[in-house]
């Protein structure tokens, strides 16, 4: 499955704040929103992403307020990922880097976000076809 197909079967609202905005503006964004994680975008590219992670290592733990610029305390080393990677491919990343959130990019713009639990579903579900398959084929009902 392809990152454009996961992105297909999620909501089309992407949590995108610019760096001058402040930690409370992203707590209210993440309030409204099934993300753990907010895009931090400046000038058209993604500059960084807060996450909830973040929020606890870097806000909280050091008693920073939540007027504090996101710029201030946002995770800056971004890996992006184009809507023709597959969930494998952003599996391996995520787990490579130790990652939980990729944008999706195309053509310099962002045009979505996945989080682990989006690509996990996609690879499951992969995986589950495949036995099914499988299943199908032992028992000499293949084909379907």
């Amino acid at each position: 499955m392809t990152v454009q197909e996961i992105l297909e079967s999620k909501p089309n609202k992407i949590p995108i704040l610019s760096p001058n905005q402040t930690i409370f503006d992203a707590l209210e964004e993440l309030t409204g929103s099934d993300e753990a994680a907010v895009l931090i975008v400046d000038a058209g590219s993604v500059v960084g992403i807060f996450s909830e992670k973040d929020y606890i290592k870097r806000v909280v733990m050091k008693g920073l307020g939540n007027n504090t610029k996101l710029k201030e305390v946002m995770t800056t080393m971004v890996k992006v990922v184009s809507p023709n990677f597959t969930a494998e491919d952003c599996m391996r990343a995520m787990s490579e880097n130790n990652l939980r959130h990729l944008p999706v990019v195309d053509n310099n713009q962002v045009i979505g976000f996945l989080n682990i639990i989006d690509v996990i579903k996609s690879v499951l579900s992969k995986k589950e076809q495949v036995i099914v398959h499988l299943e199908k084929y032992v028992s000499k009902t293949w084909p379907l």
